[in-house]
């Protein structure tokens, strides 16, 4: 008979209940630990393909990005209208600070 047996078999009722619940725990505890291991050191991807969808509650009123005040029409005039800086392939200021050139891809 092994050591533990031997152990074990030695433990009364009420022990052996506090052994299995400590057991319980101590497994519990792991679990918890290696789940939350996981969960932090890993990084979400995105798969290749699907689709997107994004929508807006409430109602437009005006799709120019000069004058567009509330957030919607800000968010539509951002999706569709490109940034400046997004269509410039080169821009340059003159050596007095009034002139630029500003060339487009």
């Amino acid at each position: 008979m092994g050591l533990t047996k031997k152990i074990f078999s030695s433990f009364s009722a009420v022990e052996k209940k506090w052994f299995f619940s400590a057991l319980a725990v101590l497994v519990l505890a792991s679990l918890t630990d290696v789940t939350l291991a996981i969960k932090d050191n890993s990084v979400m991807m995105p798969i290749a393909g699907g689709s997107y969808h994004e929508g807006f509650l409430g109602q437009p009123t005006a799709l120019n990005p000069i004058i567009s005040q509330n957030p919607i029409d800000q968010e539509i005039s951002g999706l569709i209208f490109s940034r400046l800086s997004d269509l410039l392939s080169t821009s340059d200021l003159s050596a007095d600070g009034r002139t630029y050139t500003l060339k487009l891809k």
